[in-house]
């Protein structure tokens, strides 16, 4: 279905983004949330491990 909408040249990747964007601020903010349930519950130290370790992976895709 994503494929269909993005072969339309102009409009189509407009409406992935519409659509996509959205999605990825809602798993932004449950992680956001995670991590400060994780704080209090003890697991900071692990919490900055596991962001440092996406951060390296994230810079490492681009």
């Amino acid at each position: 279905m994503e494929l269909i909408i993005v072969l339309i040249p102009i409009v189509g990747p407009l409406i992935m983004n519409v659509f996509t964007v959205p999605f990825f601020w809602i798993l932004y903010g449950l992680g956001y949330f995670v991590s400060v349930i994780a704080i209090k519950n003890g697991y900071s130290k692990d919490l900055v491990r596991s962001r440092v370790l996406t951060i390296i992976l994230l810079v490492d895709v681009l």
